[in-house]
């Protein structure tokens, strides 16, 4: 589960740069406490690869200089939870721009 809460992070990361987002702090809630403290301290576990994650979302940000805020929400209130379980809100409420899928990912998502 921590892996695809970090994918999450990252696919977040690419689709605010591919909207034009440069040199500003964004906060970034998850339901997973690993994940929050993963990315407020830089470091993880190598176990499943999410140390690698976890580098390419720090040097995404560190690139555009996007500073992530951390904040743990309970499960009840995440809002991700819903489309995470292909419920979706309505088109207008989506983002409007797209990430550039980078090859590592595209074996594992699926366009909706």
């Amino acid at each position: 589960m921590s892996w695809a809460e970090l994918i999450a992070v990252e696919l977040g990361v690419l689709t605010l740069i591919s909207a034009g987002y440069v040199d500003t702090s964004i906060i970034v809630r998850s339901d997973n406490l690993g994940v929050v403290v993963a990315l407020s301290r830089g470091t993880w576990k190598t176990e499943f690869g999410l140390q690698d994650v976890l580098e390419r979302i720090l040097e995404m940000c560190c690139s555009f200089r996007l500073e992530l805020q951390m904040k743990w929400v309970a499960s009840k209130d995440n809002p991700a939870d819903g489309p995470s379980r292909r419920v979706y809100p309505s088109r207008g409420m989506m983002f409007g721009s797209n990430p550039v899928v980078p090859d590592h990912l595209s074996s594992v998502l699926q366009e909706v």
